[in-house]
């Protein structure tokens, strides 16, 4: 009988043996290297002047003049792959920036990343039309103008570090470049095949539009189609055809993908290329805890499984139940969901949904007041202001009379400072009722979704748009989610427009509620 390794030990093989290989990487010659180190956890986004930078502490490290949405990807990518040095080739003017985390390269990828591949060992230095090139066979990498020595320089740095993407923000006319490899190969030890060599795979997806998605019947056959093309078929199962383009909609999946074509062993869907989160009415699911999955061979079968009980099943297909193993594991899923059981006609994983945090301030309405402080209206509670409007003494006391009515006590933001939406809550929950005279729209909450149109992001009800995020997308889905917790479904305004108080509310109170308020 063959003996096999602990999963535990295992793991400790699998590790020890990526780091030996990582290690082991031979460096080029030496090269004097202009490097600034700093602590990414301390880097954020400031507006300094009228320009937009990412400082840390009283340095900048980058200046992205009024592209706000550039220095906040800049800003995501420093901090997704750790980095803690800037480095230059050439200063002041520098012909080449690049970036390392703890002196080695960037290592990973990162979805939606703007990355062009290359092969270092092919690189070299060449003059083309009178300007010194690093190229890669025909295709050139980088430009140095008259600068052959700063060329050279950057040609070795390259080899040092085996970088093998460069990678942009914002183009053409990059406000950011950096450069990174892609995870490292490892030998994996695998009971019964010795010396495998298992490298994290390059995904099978396919991109689609869940707005165009459609249930369309063919003969007698139910298919899910964006346009032309065909995603899943439900047999004669119209319920299940329109309950799988529920779900995509309801999640926002816009990109299919499978491991193992044709006849995949696994297909998983992603929003934007990450997990999808949350949970919809009536799904069906089985939750497992990714830490804990692995493969094992059960009765001649690969399979993942959790603890005794198993997951997946992919027949002989050892190496795809390894792919599926890493790709749970990349993108955290937490649950495997059907459409249709046994034999479902959809399969797909999410994650949980991630906490939400609330950045509120308590305050006492009762305590309220309006003062004229240097010339400005302001509601003020003590030392402390609420709201400012400026010259509009008018509004002022409309929006002191509104949280009084209201008996509003939480001041909260998506977003602080500039924040891209406020909302006020009484006691923890939505301000209920209506207010004569209030300039109100009403909407679903059930309805809307985050949708980005002509470059911002916004959230939407159909054709109408409610608010506008610009770019900040994780800012929208926050405010989304905010939005369906409380329940708000009306957004009113004090001043339009320009409104200089904005708030929401869930409906009209029934009468229980009426009478609870009356008594308190």
């Amino acid at each position: 009988m063959k003996k096999t390794l602990p999963v535990s030990l295992l793991s400790a093989v699998i590790c020890v043996m990526w780091l030996a290989a990582a290690a082991s990487t031979p460096a080029a010659a030496d090269v004097s290297e202009d490097c600034i180190s700093f602590d990414y956890s301390q880097a954020v986004v400031k507006q300094v002047g009228g320009s937009w930078k990412i400082v840390v502490g009283s340095m900048w490290l980058k200046d992205f003049g009024n592209k706000e949405s550039e220095a906040r990807q800049a800003l995501k990518i420093i901090k997704h792959y750790k980095m803690n040095s800037q480095c230059f080739v050439g200063r002041p003017g520098p012909s080449l920036e690049y970036y390392l985390v703890a002196g080695k390269a960037p290592v990973g990828s990162m979805p939606g990343e703007d990355a062009v591949p290359f092969d270092p060992d092919n690189a070299q230095v060449t003059n083309i039309g009178g300007r010194w090139k690093i190229v890669d066979g025909a295709h050139w990498i980088l430009d140095f103008a008259e600068k052959k020595v700063e060329a050279d320089t950057a040609l070795k740095i390259i080899k040092k570090y085996k970088f093998s993407y460069i990678c942009f923000v914002g183009r053409p006319g990059a406000s950011m470049t950096y450069f990174r490899v892609d995870l490292p190969t490892f030998r994996l030890v695998i009971p019964g095949v010795v010396g495998r060599v298992f490298v994290p795979p390059t995904e099978d997806c396919i991109k689609f539009n869940p707005d165009n998605v459609r249930c369309r019947k063919q003969g007698d056959q139910w298919f899910l189609m964006e346009g032309s093309m065909s995603m899943l078929s439900f047999g004669s199962s119209r319920d299940e055809c329109f309950q799988a383009r529920r779900i995509i909609k309801n999640y926002g999946l816009n990109s299919q993908c499978f491991v193992g074509r044709p006849d995949p062993s696994m297909s998983y869907y992603l929003v934007n290329g990450l997990a999808p989160r949350g949970a919809i009415a009536g799904e069906d699911s089985v939750s497992f805890n990714p830490a804990n999955i692995e493969v094992k061979q059960i009765g001649g079968r690969w399979k993942i499984v959790e603890g005794s009980h198993w997951i997946m099943d992919f027949a002989d297909k050892q190496s795809e139940a390894n792919t599926a193993l890493w790709i749970i594991k990349k993108y955290g899923f937490t649950r495997m969901c059907f459409v249709g059981r046994p034999d479902p006609s959809m399969t797909y994983f999410r994650a949980e949904e991630l906490p939400l945090h609330e950045d509120c301030v308590s305050f006492d309405y009762r305590n309220l007041e309006l003062q004229q402080i240097g010339g400005s209206w302001k509601i003020v509670e003590g030392g402390h202001w609420l709201l400012d409007f400026g010259s509009n003494k008018y509004e002022a006391e409309l929006a002191l009379k509104t949280i009084r009515h209201y008996r509003m006590n939480s001041h909260c933001f998506v977003g602080r400072p500039h924040s891209s939406m406020d909302y006020w809550l009484v006691d923890g929950k939505a301000p209920v009722g209506s207010m004569d005279g209030e300039d109100a729209i009403e909407f679903d909450p059930e309805k809307i979704e985050v949708k980005q149109i002509g470059g911002r992001w916004k959230i939407v009800e159909g054709d109408h748009w409610i608010l506008d995020f610009a770019e900040k997308g994780d800012e929208a889905e926050t405010a989304l989610r905010l939005i369906r917790k409380y329940g708000f479904s009306y957004i009113c305004f004090v001043g339009r427009p320009d409104p200089s108080m904005t708030y929401f509310r869930a409906k009209k109170a029934g009468l229980l509620d009426l009478l609870q308020r009356l008594f308190e």
